[in-house]
């Protein structure tokens, strides 16, 4: 295809989300053949250093007519993150919440989501003609990628003939 000049992928863009590594790995190809040379993909993900160092956790989220509660936890062998989200209305009588998170044999039918480190990342990009240019911690430039944030990575296309 070779058309675009920048491929987005924020808020995770599918990275991730396919039950299979196979699937994952097709998104990847997608972009790969749909940068011009030259073209940039930028990605937002959460990176599976961030998800072993952190996880499992639970974050909060006031709205103005709700709570948010967030739950994720971590699967090491599968590098999947498992989540499990909570709305809790204001002025409405509120469910149990289970404190323990299930065990990762009861994750979702998908598996969760495929967390990719930035080494990950750096050798999946680069299969595609993709080289890394710079990765962030956060939406903001003046923070490195660790494993103390999300990630921020912009990539972009080289010359790559497809298998």
């Amino acid at each position: 295809m070779d058309a675009f000049d920048v491929v987005l992928n924020m808020a995770d863009g599918a990275i991730g989300y396919f039950p299979t590594e196979e699937g994952n790995l097709a998104l990847f190809d997608a972009i790969g053949r749909s940068l011009r040379v030259g073209g940039k993909h930028v990605m937002g993900v959460c990176s599976a250093a961030h998800a072993a160092k952190h996880f499992p956790k639970r974050h909060w989220e006031a709205g103005s007519r709700s709570l948010s509660l967030a739950d994720f936890t971590w699967n090491a062998a599968t590098s999947r993150m498992i989540y499990r989200g909570h709305v809790l209305r204001y002025g409405e009588p509120l469910a149990p919440i289970a404190d323990a998170f299930p065990p990762s044999e009861e994750a979702p039918p998908d598996g969760g989501t495929r967390l990719y480190t930035l080494e990950e990342l750096d050798a999946i990009l680069g299969e595609r003609g993709l080289r890394i240019l710079a990765a962030y911690g956060g939406y903001d430039t003046a923070i490195p990628a660790s494993p103390d944030r999300l990630m921020q990575v912009v990539c972009s296309r080289k010359e790559w003939q497809p298998a």
